[in-house]
């Protein structure tokens, strides 16, 4: 639903400096003849160099955008060849190919351009068009089937990272995907480092490029920082990702260049909130953030809630206990009417034995949170949700207590930015909480009115934000007018991004959704499928498969389906530390294939 909540350095920068060496391939252009109206070219791998055929590829003409289909594909020659009388003597070809070392550190997408007027006149020796005599089946090849063709270990749509010798900054002032050269700048600088982990498909990823980076209060204060921005999905960002236990995004980690960390955001914060807190960080940013928290005299149990939600956002739930721990030692008597640490205790013994949710003492617990919740902070109304949602041991009459209890949160919404002040919600957020909690609580009535309260609060604030572009925002408002039955408007926003965005896989992953469960059009939904396979990297690849999995069982081609699946299970890589989030996709895919075989899966 609503809610979407790591290789060693030496090799990732040893692997950077073989990317910013990668030479390029040769072209040759030719033509046909009067007979033959041919225009094609030859591309070659150079020494020591090969293509990776299974990755996508084109060629087209710059004036005319005349695509030339692949004829011959070898690992180290590709021809493209078009027959078409219409083409200038004066255009060019275009080509794309992703180029790979033989020693297989790395691929990445090249590519070239060669003008028609210098072709030779001579006829291809294939002499047979829009013919792929390879047995490998392209992407891009007219007539081909579209499906994932990744190989093993070699990225299909996006090299790992971007070369450090060719390093940049974004329009933001944020180094793209280039870790050594952030730390260099911060080292040499003394400035501490701001790092961003991101996803292409999040939407409150997107809402800080699009509300919070570009404006005057943030640039001020990023000018004590050095930005770094790092692509969650890319195999680039594991090590950092790793080495500071990423457990949602976005994730912003504050950090001296020896990658201590000062502190960390968790989800989006409007501009006013997320400068203060950059302010915070930069103000301690001599101290790590367990050594500040244990030394505040004022507001412990505020710097401890803080450490709780982290460690549990990096599935870290046994520092997550003793943090817990220590705030209930800490409570005096008049701050027991907060319950957070007492919800938490409780969510984290559950997460050992959910039984324990159905005790008297629990449930005594849960009302009485329920019975007092306007004296209850933000955080521990939040949580009290999540753990009502979260088990099948409540009946629905307790379910609907958290839907009370976010009401209450909802009372407390600023409303010059709709949003709780200090905290990773807007009111939108909240109502997408309500249509979770009713359906939880089996309540269609309820929740089919909490989700037309979900749509109005999207649009109002996309108004009050000023950006009724904004990517982010209108894809969830997309889900929710789809979950509204308001079909045209849904697919409407879906195409639109599609087609403004036509190589980015998120647009297609979500309208593949949209068109199998609210449509019913599984033609479209496996196109939207197929594409989002092609164009997603990283873990994204295994959701936008398991995705795709279901359509083709659908469209009753699951046992193809299935060796697709199994062929982009095989190439995930064995890396210590991934379990969290890529192990979790993994076992997703695996169930979609034992769904789709016939087997079943035991809750």
């Amino acid at each position: 639903m609503k809610i979407q909540y790591l290789l060693s350095l030496v090799v990732l920068l040893t692997g950077l400096r073989t990317f910013a060496d990668a030479p390029d391939f040769t072209l040759e252009a030719y033509r046909g003849n009067k007979k033959l109206p041919l225009v094609g070219v030859l591309i070659k791998a150079p020494a020591k160099h090969h293509f990776n055929v299974k990755a996508p590829m084109s060629a087209k003409t710059v004036a005319t955008s005349t695509e030339l289909h692949p004829t011959t594909v070898t690992d180290h020659e590709i021809r493209f060849e078009v027959e078409d009388a219409s083409i200038p003597a004066q255009d060019s070809i275009a080509v794309e190919a992703y180029l790979c070392d033989d020693a297989k550190t790395f691929c990445i997408k090249k590519t070239g351009s060669v003008a028609i007027a210098s072709a030779a006149p001579k006829a291809p020796p294939s002499g047979n068009l829009n013919k792929v005599v390879s047995d490998v089946e392209l992407p891009n090849a007219k007539g081909a089937q579209k499906r994932d063709l990744t190989p093993k270990a070699e990225p299909a749509t996006k090299p790992t990272t971007k070369p450090e010798a060719k390093a940049r900054k974004d329009e933001h002032g944020f180094w793209d995907n280039a870790p050594d050269a952030a730390r260099a700048e911060s080292k040499k600088s003394g400035k501490p480092l701001l790092i961003d982990f991101y996803g292409i498909w999040c939407p409150p990823c997107n809402l800080f490029n699009e509300v919070v980076f570009p404006t005057r209060e943030f640039k001020t204060e990023a000018k004590n920082f050095v930005l770094l921005k790092m692509d969650a999905d890319a195999p680039g960002s594991w090590t950092l990702k790793s080495h500071f236990k990423i457990g949602g995004y976005p994730t912003i980690v504050f950090a001296t260049s020896d990658l201590d960390e000062i502190d960390r955001a968790i989800g989006f914060f409007p501009k006013g909130e997320f400068v203060d807190q950059m302010k915070e960080a930069y103000a301690h940013r001599s101290m790590k953030i367990e050594d500040r928290v244990m030394s505040f005299r004022t507001k412990f149990l505020d710097g401890l809630q803080g450490l709780v939600e982290s460690k549990w956002d990096q599935k870290d739930y046994k520092e997550a206990a003793r943090f817990v721990q220590e705030g209930l030692k800490a409570q005096s008597d008049d701050q027991l009417d907060d319950p957070f640490f007492k919800v938490m205790d409780l969510a984290l013994k559950a997460k050992e034995d959910e039984k324990v949710l159905k005790s008297s003492d629990s449930i005594a617990f849960l009302k009485q949170v329920h019975d007092n919740r306007a004296k209850a902070s933000t955080a521990a109304l939040l949580w009290y949700q999540y753990l009502m949602t979260s088990s099948d041991f409540f009946t629905s009459d307790q379910v609907l207590w958290a839907a009370d209890a976010i009401d209450e949160v909802k009372s407390r919404i600023n409303p010059k930015t709709l949003q709780i002040d200090g905290r990773e919600m807007s009111l939108a957020d909240l109502d997408a909480l309500r249509v979770d909690t009713y359906e939880t609580a089996k309540k269609p009535d309820l929740e089919a009115k909490a989700v037309k309260d979900t749509i109005a609060s999207y649009r109002r604030l996309m108004k009050q934000l000023n950006d009724e572009k904004s990517r982010g925002l209108n894809l969830e408002l997309a889900y929710f007018l789809g979950k509204d039955g308001q079909l045209q408007a849904a697919t409407d926003i879906y195409e639109g991004f599609i087609k403004k965005f036509p190589k980015e896989f998120t647009y297609y992953f979500a309208a593949a959704r949209h068109y199998q469960d609210n449509v019913k059009d599984l033609k479209r939904a496996r196109e939207c499928g197929d594409l989002a396979v092609q164009y997603a990297y990283g873990d994204n690849k295994l959701r936008s498969m398991a995705r795709l999995l279901g359509i083709r069982a659908a469209q009753g081609d699951a046992q193809a389906g299935i060796a697709q699946a199994r062929e982009i299970l095989a190439q995930v890589p064995k890396y210590d530390g991934l379990s969290v989030r890529t192990g979790r996709y993994v076992a997703a895919l695996e169930k979609e294939i034992d769904k789709a075989s016939g087997k079943g899966t035991k809750k």
